[in-house]
């Protein structure tokens, strides 16, 4: 359950977030980050998040109390080309931050079923433990980064191939010391982005996705490959799949991860 006092007090005014507002409940924290009337800089937060958005129009699930649903609100001078790479600095440091907090608990061969998959989402053991939605307004550069991290949360709809920290550990997440955590993070390191170090972003976002060389399906929305290789992660943001003699690069798409060639 979220500690608004605590997390308030630690990061509102900072550098990186100048102001917090916290709901008990609401549709979507992108949708309400992405009123014109929430500043930049701003961290939306609310205990139940429950018609949250996901990709392709998709819903993210979340128990009420249980997980941390939030959007951050920034402003960003990149390119329509260069949005990817807010993409990959997003994934890539919520990926380091919920290792850090699988690792007190798990092996280092446990640790390795930790990916990002491709664009963003981030899976254990093929089950999603986290999505990250970003959105552009454009030709405002302001961005509205929406992340939802399953933390407590034991049961999950059935058809929902999902998981926990807390499925994964069996112990209780803090979800203000994570939240927190990962506030940390971005800011530590949201030079990156400001100086555009987008090939150092693009490299440690591929080694942490694994997924190079592993079979998969995939839906491009004009056809599904159902037994395709990845070849390659493009720093175009493109993913390079192989189906017999054919190699295509695809920058949009549905792919679910399938086993190994």
């Amino acid at each position: 359950m979220v500690d608004i006092d605590k997390i308030k007090s630690s990061i509102e005014g900072n550098c990186f977030i100048s102001s917090v507002h916290y709901l008990k409940e609401i549709d979507s924290t992108n949708t309400y980050a992405s009123d014109k009337n929430i500043s930049v800089d701003s961290l939306i937060i609310t205990d139940h998040q429950f018609s949250g958005k996901g990709r392709l129009d998709r819903s993210w699930e979340s128990a009420k109390d249980l997980n941390l649903t939030f959007s951050i609100k920034k402003r960003l001078t990149l390119s329509p080309a260069e949005n990817h790479f807010l993409v990959c600095f997003v994934s890539f440091y919520v990926f380091r931050t919920v290792y850090k907090e699988l690792e007190e608990s798990l092996t280092e061969n446990e640790l390795n079923k930790l990916f990002i998959k491709w664009p963003n989402d981030i899976l254990f053991d093929d089950k999603k433990i986290c999505g990250i939605l970003v959105e552009s307004k454009l030709p405002s550069n302001e961005y509205v980064i929406g992340i939802g991290i399953n933390c407590n949360q034991k049961v999950f709809s059935s058809g929902i191939q999902a998981t926990s920290i807390f499925n994964i550990t069996g112990k209780q997440v803090d979800i203000n010391n994570l939240l927190l955590n990962l506030i940390d993070s971005f800011s530590e390191n949201f030079k990156e982005l400001l100086t555009s170090e987008f090939e150092n972003i693009f490299k440690k976002w591929k080694k942490t996705t694994k997924i190079i060389g592993k079979v998969c399906s995939f839906d491009s929305g004009n056809g599904t490959i159902t037994n395709g290789k990845i070849i390659d992660l493009k720093a175009d943001g493109s993913i390079s799949i192989q189906t017999g003699e054919t190699l295509t690069d695809f920058y949009s798409g549905d792919i679910r991860i399938t086993g190994f060639d």
